[in-house]
Parts: structure tokens; C-alpha cells; sequence
């Protein structure tokens, strides 16, 4: 197997972790080419179930789109578009990790304390 085959293998196991491990009332992890050469997956997260959404759009939700890269050995979680940050109790911040499980906790620990603290 080839450099470049080898590392869609480590991408589409990446990506099928953190499918696998999120919670949310909807989300999605996927990979993406906008990176150039290097990994990049995408994470969408909704805290609002696909029957909540304004009109069953998905920006109409309290939502984020976040990045996921690897740099100097760590994994590296940005937000790159989201809902406005006065609909969320705890706006997502720029985080650097180890693992990919320390990734699926972070996202999951941001998920539900929004989840439980609710913008009144």
C-alpha cells in the first residue's frame, strides 16, 4: 500500500472513532480534501434533534462546524463557523490534544454543558 493510501486508511478510521463516539442530538464527522495534503476532518454538531431546526435547516439550530487537524503531533479542534455565540452557554474555544479520544471528550463535555445550561 502507498504513503497516500495509507493515510485515507488512518483518515476513514479517524473519522469512523469519532462517528462512533460523539454524542449530540445530531452530528457528523467527515473528511475533507480543503486541507491540501494534509489531515483534515470536519465536525458537524447540532445540540438541537433534526425535527427542531427552523424550517429543517441545519444553520437555523444551535450549531458548530469544527476542524480537526493534526499539528506538531497534536490534535487540534477549531471552530470555523457556527451559530452566534449568544445562543450557547459556553462558546467553543480553539483546543489542542493528545488523543482522539481526548477530541470525542471535549466535544461531548461542550455538547453537555450546553445541553444543561441553557441560554434562558
Amino acid at each position: 500500500m502507498d504513503t497516500k493510501a495509507s493515510e485515507l486508511v488512518i483518515q476513514s478510521e479517524a473519522v469512523d472513532f469519532l462517528n462512533a463516539r460523539l454524542v449530540a442530538p445530531y452530528f457528523n464527522a467527515s473528511t475533507s480534501s480543503l486541507g491540501g495534503s494534509r489531515f483534515w476532518a470536519r465536525i458537524t454538531v447540532s445540540l438541537d434533534a433534526r425535527e427542531n431546526w427552523a424550517n429543517k435547516i441545519f444553520e437555523n439550530s444551535r450549531y458548530v462546524h469544527l476542524s480537526l487537524t493534526v499539528e506538531n503531533g497534536k490534535w487540534v479542534v477549531d471552530r470555523f463557523s457556527g451559530c452566534h455565540k449568544s445562543e450557547l452557554s459556553k462558546p467553543w474555544r480553539k483546543t489542542s490534544v493528545l488523543t482522539l479520544e481526548d477530541v470525542v471528550a471535549k466535544v461531548n463535555a461542550w455538547v453537555a454543558f450546553n445541553l444543561s445550561n441553557p441560554i434562558k
